[in-house]
């Protein structure tokens, strides 16, 4: 079964999503079947996102006309953003989706299901008010959001902005027709497109790029999101040398205390002894003047002792702290360039492929991608790749972000193969401590044409299908990790 996906960009009728008002094309008999997730007062939400930071960029401000009273009545009377967005996600049409059809439960189980990872995925979308419908004449879901930055150097340290949200989260656009925000809305459509697939349901798509275009424009995207969160996580780092530097300097003015307890000694009367009063005893001068003067000295020992201890165990801390941190940075500098290289060498591939595509037209390169890929008959990594030209008896990556690691396995498993597993099994799990990473192996059973395998480029270079003997038989340094071989060794027991 194949249907299609629409996101529309919504007027944000609050009022007519939350059903406070119904209008014309409303069922009210098939109202109560609608799931209402949150609907917050929009203006509430902006005292609770935006005082704090309203509140600093106000006390820095010395002219008076350069402060804001109320940030939703500065957004709202201005022109360069929106008080919030609205985003409309629909599977199907009326004809082969209704909402008073058989597929009906089925839309509503895939757009709810969409819908509760929705704000993990998307960490800078504020929602406050989504609604699913079902009493319209297709099934669909209005999400209303406020898109949002931190760490502005102008006006609000955090503030409304639809460009920057979408930058945040790995959405670079390139041109009008092209901008993040369509970038964004392609990304959540193959979000949704991969939850209908586990419920048999095949996306279709029109007026839309080839496949294996998608996948390229794909790529960059993610890349994209790599580098933003690399970037945050610099910056991150940055913060706590910044914090480290100033505890470093109260050390610094710690190391003061030794004199200043020298000059208390010298110059405070009451560490000073007073000269006997007349005839006054020994026993009456040592209880009068000598013993509260010991208890005095014993406390101030006490307390710089306790300085003193607290400074060298800061400063230990600080220092191992401060070397782990430079070493962290020093890495992420590292992957960053790499990720943003390779974000360089997509887009040159991608201008490549527009102009081929200009050159000899879509139809007939899809013909000669088509007629390379057949050249592949004998799944080899490509020699590109780290360990490449060597053999591997699975597909794998990394799960994104608000991605479970059966969809990711699913996922990686289409885009290396092209082969759409219906069912998964999960066979293992494997935590590595040593590099923060959990590994959830699968097991994929298909009866597809052997035919049918293609190959994602700069990922495989060829494949062959093996029975158990010869996988048994492989030797080991024609398998790609040790990990790998592992698991022959596993199928030999």
């Amino acid at each position: 079964m194949k249907r299609t996906i629409s996101a529309m960009v919504g007027k944000g009728s609050v009022t007519h999503n939350s059903r406070s008002f119904s209008a014309e094309n409303v069922d009210s008999e098939r109202t109560h079947l609608n799931i209402d997730y949150c609907n917050e007062p929009i203006k509430k939400v902006y005292h609770e996102m935006f005082d704090e930071a309203l509140k600093q960029y106000n006390d820095k401000q010395k002219r008076k006309d350069r402060k804001i009273a109320d940030y939703y009545k500065h957004i709202e009377s201005g022109k360069q953003e929106k008080l919030f967005h609205e985003i409309i996600f629909q599977i199907g049409n009326k004809d082969d989706m209704s909402a008073t059809g058989e597929h009906a439960e089925l839309a509503r189980t895939i757009l709810d299901e969409y819908y509760q990872g929705f704000q993990e995925r998307n960490p800078y979308l504020r929602v406050f008010s989504a609604h699913l419908h079902m009493d319209e004449a297709t099934p669909h879901i209005h999400i209303d959001f406020v898109p949002f930055t931190t760490g502005s150097k102008r006006g609000l340290e955090k503030r409304v902005s639809l460009k920057q949200a979408m930058l945040n989260m790995g959405f670079k656009g390139e041109g009008k027709s092209d901008n993040e925000l369509n970038r964004w809305i392609l990304s959540e459509k193959k979000v949704l497109a991969q939850i209908m697939e586990r419920h048999g349901i095949e996306w279709e798509q029109k007026d839309t790029h080839e496949q294996h275009l998608s996948v390229l424009d794909y790529k960059k995207q993610e890349r994209a999101k790599e580098v933003a969160e690399l970037d945050r996580e610099i910056e991150e780092k940055q913060l706590e040398v910044k914090g480290l530097k100033a505890t470093v300097e109260k050390i610094e003015e710690a190391k003061e205390i030794p004199g200043d307890v020298e000059k208390q000694l010298d110059e405070d009367p009451q560490l000073q002894l007073p000269e006997p009063q007349g005839l006054m005893s020994a026993k009456s001068y040592k209880k009068k003047f000598v013993d509260p003067l010991i208890r005095r000295l014993k406390n101030l020992v006490r307390t710089v002792l306790a300085r003193s201890y607290q400074g060298w165990e800061n400063y230990h801390r600080i220092n191992n702290l401060n070397g782990r941190l430079h070493r962290e940075n020093e890495h992420l500098k590292y992957e960053n360039s790499k990720l943003k290289e390779l974000n360089g060498m997509l887009r040159e591939q991608n201008k490549a492929y527009r102009l081929l595509e200009k050159v000899f037209g879509k139809r007939k390169l899809n013909e000669i991608i088509e007629q390379a890929r057949g050249f592949k008959k004998s799944k080899q990594r490509d020699a590109r790749k780290h360990y490449g030209g060597m053999w591997e008896a699975t597909a794998g990556g990394s799960a994104f972000v608000g991605e479970s690691p059966l969809q990711c396995a699913a996922r990686e498993l289409f885009e290396e193969t092209g082969i759409r597993a219906n069912t998964l099994t999960e066979v293992c799990r494997v935590v590595d401590n040593e590099c923060h990473s959990a590994y959830v192996e699968y097991l994929c059973v298909t009866d597809c044409d052997k035919d049918s395998v293609k190959l994602q480029d700069g990922e495989t270079s060829d494949f062959c299908w093996v029975d158990k003997d010869t996988l048994l038989n492989m030797k080991n340094d024609e398998l790609i990790t040790e990990r790998m071989q592992l698991f022959i060794d596993e199928l030999k027991g």
